[in-house]
């Protein structure tokens, strides 16, 4: 060894899969956070959504969550996600469905500001509006699952489709808004193609609030019994879980919590 030379420590960097706060037991999936959602909305009041839980010593952040729920009864992702069970029999991840919703929708605006766009004068006094997306499957079963919202009503049942040049369409009615003119049409189409994207992140923001309420409320759901000691001798951790479980073992175990990077 050359004088003055750097001696190097070897590194040993473990990676802490998403499978972690399962293992442990902890009840920290998208599917355990549904559950929830859905005991909260059909809940009769407060003390029936408590009974949800075994441990109760969090209440702020139940009151919390019971309270962010009741005040957005009528919020589109909460609505989708509670409906989509009821649509196809099945679940699906969070991760993957807001994605399909988020393309869909890009796709929804783009048809509606295109030539894919059609409009009927012959019903009653008001302009009746038809959007071209029947090659559109991803779109239309995002549709389908809520078709009813606060920001618009669809019916994509294919009896209702409209044939338009050998295309068909689908009736879309935008929810408070009565067009009388072809102006009307497309001056409310621009202002909703600016408003949706908008009120929608808002609504998406409050369904990450509620995530996010959840993982404290269900804080204690862990078993720490079944750590082997050996695995935390390690320079660093990398860790892709949602909660602070690893850093809490650390802690227990008298190990530098800053060795934790997310």
């Amino acid at each position: 060894m050359k004088e003055n030379e750097e001696i190097r420590m070897p590194i040993k960097l473990t990676i802490v899969g998403n499978g972690f706060d399962l293992a442990i037991g902890a009840k920290t999936s998208y599917a355990d956070f549904y559950e929830c959602l859905k005991e909260c909305f059909n809940a009769l009041n407060l003390d029936d959504f408590k009974n949800h839980f075994i441990f109760d010593d969090n209440e702020l952040l139940i009151n919390s969550f019971f309270e962010t729920v009741s005040n957005n009864k009528d919020n589109y992702f909460i609505n989708y996600f509670l409906n989509f069970e009821r649509v196809f029999g099945n679940w699906v991840s969070f991760e993957k469905e807001l994605t399909r919703i988020v393309k869909s929708f890009d796709t929804l605006l783009t048809s509606l500001n295109s030539n894919k766009l059609f409009m009927d004068l012959t019903v009653g006094s008001c302009v009746e509006t038809y959007v071209r997306i029947i090659d559109q499957t991803d779109l239309l079963q995002v549709l389908n699952v809520y078709p009813d919202n606060k920001y618009f009503c669809v019916n994509p049942r294919i009896q209702d489709f409209k044939k338009v040049d050998k295309d068909a369409a689908v009736p879309i009615y935008f929810k408070n808004k009565t067009f009388k003119s072809i102006y009307e049409v497309y001056k409310g189409i621009s202002d909703f193609s600016e408003e949706f994207p908008l009120l929608l992140h808002k609504d998406l923001t409050v369904l990450s609030n509620l995530f996010s309420i959840y993982l404290g409320i269900v804080n204690h759901f862990a078993n720490f019994d079944c750590i082997i000691q050996d695995a935390f001798d390690s320079s660093y951790f990398i860790n892709y879980n949602f909660t602070n479980y690893l850093e809490r073992i650390m802690d227990e175990n008298g190990l530098a919590k800053e060795k934790v990077l997310y």
